[in-house]
């Protein structure tokens, strides 16, 4: 790990802003989910490939491409896409938004 690193992009100034700022995250996720979010986000600044994050990431085949999305708890999770060919040795993705419930929150 550590050779190439995950190359982020953002989709909104939104999902930008709650990566980069802890005090957003937590006004707009609480306190708990913002934790999760940002373990989150430093498991994906250590990862070279999208497939070395550590969990079990919800992989979907869409119209888009495909989307993988993570859990960070109470139904939320921030959905990703990423822009190389195989998910799993992609280092380089879109953060695109969080979901709660199937509705985006950022």
């Amino acid at each position: 790990m550590g050779q190439i690193d995950l190359q982020f992009s953002y989709l909104s100034p939104a999902i930008k802003q709650v990566t980069l700022d802890r005090d957003v995250a937590r006004r707009l996720l609480g306190p708990q989910r913002a934790s999760s979010y940002q373990g989150l986000i430093a498991d994906l600044r250590e990862a070279d490939f999208l497939g070395e994050v550590p969990g079990v990431p919800t992989v979907y085949d869409t119209t888009e491409g495909v989307l993988v999305s993570f859990d960070i708890g109470d139904e939320t999770a921030l959905v990703i896409k990423p822009l190389d060919n195989d998910w799993q040795s992609a280092h380089r993705v879109l953060l695109r938004n969080i979901n709660r419930d199937q509705e985006v929150v950022v």
